[in-house]
């Protein structure tokens, strides 16, 4: 990853979130097709984090406008945080739940005590950061025995490399999809991490959509995750999108 400094990559990304993010992501990929080749991605997430929930206290990490955070109040925790590091981000989901606790702040550098969460969640937010600080100090403010679990881009694939390069400005000039280092890093860091990865087969589709009626695009993308799922970890890092499950 680039790094100019800190502060800049840290100021860039809270101005950037501020104003653009979203409106450029929904002309480049139309939401429901977004959701379809996520499906699977986002139900094996949810799946991971509903279980953990009832009882704990949750920090949203790098939580946006709080989509998570109505999911997991729902799913039993009982007490939810949210951290984001745009205040505009935070402001918009502070008039959305008017029970839950927001703060402004560095995801690499909290300003919570040891141990103070149960579970740490988030999508596609580690892969704005700096993987290695990052980790740290979700190690730092997990309790024992806790759990954080993340979804995020992996960077391998050279066609979905190839879109990011011709859509700049979908993205910030310091992010950087997760790649085999990265993944170290957070090894290092959580020993016993797991990870399971999504969206492969279903990329080659992407092209006949247009062909096709939704209906039978959807059909032939449950058989790609399917086809995803056999293959497992023969194309791991050909995948789109990984669920990391990090042990403390």
């Amino acid at each position: 990853m680039t790094r100019i400094s800190d502060q800049t990559r840290i100021d860039y990304e809270a101005a950037y979130h501020d104003d653009t993010h979203g409106r450029v992501q929904a002309r480049l990929l139309p939401h429901h097709l977004a959701d379809g080749l996520l499906q699977e991605a986002a139900e094996y997430f949810y799946t991971l984090v509903r279980k953990e929930c009832p009882g704990r206290d949750v920090l949203a990490y790098g939580c946006g406008e709080g989509s998570l955070v109505g999911e997991l109040l729902s799913w039993g925790a009982v007490k939810v945080t949210g951290i984001d590091i745009s205040p505009g981000m935070i402001e918009r989901a502070s008039a959305r739940f008017h029970n839950v606790e927001f703060h402004v702040m560095d995801c690499e550098e909290m300003a919570f005590a040891d141990a103070s969460f149960d579970l740490i969640v988030g999508t596609a937010v580690l892969h704005h950061l700096d993987v290695e600080k990052s980790a740290r100090e979700i190690a730092r403010v997990l309790r024992p025995g806790g759990r954080a679990v993340f979804l995020e881009p992996l960077g391998h694939n050279p066609f979905i490399n190839a879109f990011r390069r011709f859509t700049p400005g979908a993205r910030t000039p310091f992010e950087h999809p997760l790649r085999k280092r990265d993944l170290a890093l957070l090894r290092k860091v959580f020993p016993e991490m797991e990870s399971r990865e999504f969206v492969f087969t279903s990329l080659f589709l992407i092209p006949l959509r247009s062909l096709l009626s939704r209906t039978t695009f959807e059909r032939a993308l449950r058989t790609a995750d399917r086809v995803d799922r056999w293959l497992g970890r023969l194309a791991r890092y050909w995948c789109w999108i990984t669920v990391l499950d990090l042990h403390n």
